[in-house]
């Protein structure tokens, strides 16, 4: 299965005498965002390759003592 990355650019017009301290919150939001985003198609792909194995050894058990009858 493709696994398709995407990265988002925000771009703002900041009107003039907006304060500093929030447009520094709302790039402290996106940043975190991203970092949960990452985190999260990371645990997807850790689940994904877990269950893989899984699927594996539940062949191999199922199917290891055909070989002696």
């Amino acid at each position: 299965m493709p696994v398709w990355k995407m990265e988002i650019t925000v771009r703002v017009r900041v009107p003039e005498g907006t304060d500093r301290k929030i447009i520094g919150e709302l790039v402290e939001i996106f940043t975190r965002a991203q970092a949960l985003k990452s985190l999260a198609m990371g645990r997807k792909s850790v689940e994904r390759e877990k269950a893989s194995w899984r699927e594996l050894r539940e062949y191999l058990e199922e199917y290891r003592d055909l070989g002696g009858q």
